[in-house]
């Protein structure tokens, strides 16, 4: 099922890694972590990040395909970019995977 608004409701905990600064130091272990948060996209955008409560005062959630994320961590915008030297000519034959992953780990997150 494609959706072009999605919502993931209820995680755990959302892990914002809030701001736009470079953190060093004791800074590092600030991590902008939301408890029984919530993420709203809209076309592959991400629109509201917060309380699950909040974040459902703020849209129509019956617009959004829901995913429902007890018990699970998000890490809404993380992109993992870093590689290992031995993977590198494996990885490379594959070219720009990242919208695949990301389509993946949705599914697996709707399916649990």
């Amino acid at each position: 099922m494609e959706n072009s608004k999605i919502l993931i409701r209820n995680a755990a905990q959302i892990v914002t890694c809030h701001g736009d600064k470079v953190r060093r130091g004791a800074e590092m272990s600030d991590l902008g972590v939301i408890e029984d948060g919530a993420v709203a996209m809209s076309d592959g955008v991400i629109t509201h990040v917060g309380p699950t409560e909040e974040v459902l005062r703020n849209i129509h959630a019956e617009d959004y395909l829901e995913i429902r994320a007890e018990n699970q961590a998000v890490l809404p915008g993380f992109v993992d970019s870093h590689t290992h030297f031995i993977f590198v000519g494996r990885r490379s034959s594959l070219g720009d995977c990242g919208e695949i992953v990301i389509c993946r780990s949705w599914s697996v997150v709707e399916v649990s």
